[in-house]
């Protein structure tokens, strides 16, 4: 989600694991400041685990809105296919 601020841009997003995003609900009005997405997230034994960030145009961290979004696609990656470490049993 992209949105103008002070001349420029802020972007936003959230990924949960892609069992768990049920829906969302994107509500966008012309009031400043009342633009919001609400995620429908499952439940799992009583917790909810999703991750949000944020960017700013100025910020030059990312240059393009594609580029922002590829960054979301592989952070989603990451969270759908974590790394896993494991040790030997030591004798």
């Amino acid at each position: 989600m992209s949105e103008p601020f002070l001349g420029t841009e802020l972007g936003a997003g959230i990924v949960a694991k892609s069992n768990t995003l049920l829906g969302y609900d994107k509500c966008v009005t012309n009031a400043k400041d009342l633009s919001n997405l609400y995620a429908h997230l499952k439940v799992i034994y009583g917790e909810v685990a999703y991750y949000t960030g944020f960017s700013w145009k100025k910020s030059k961290q990312f240059n393009t809105k594609k580029e922002w979004n590829n960054y979301f696609a592989q952070f989603a990656k990451k969270v759908n296919q974590p790394l896993v470490v494991k040790f030997p049993k030591q004798s």
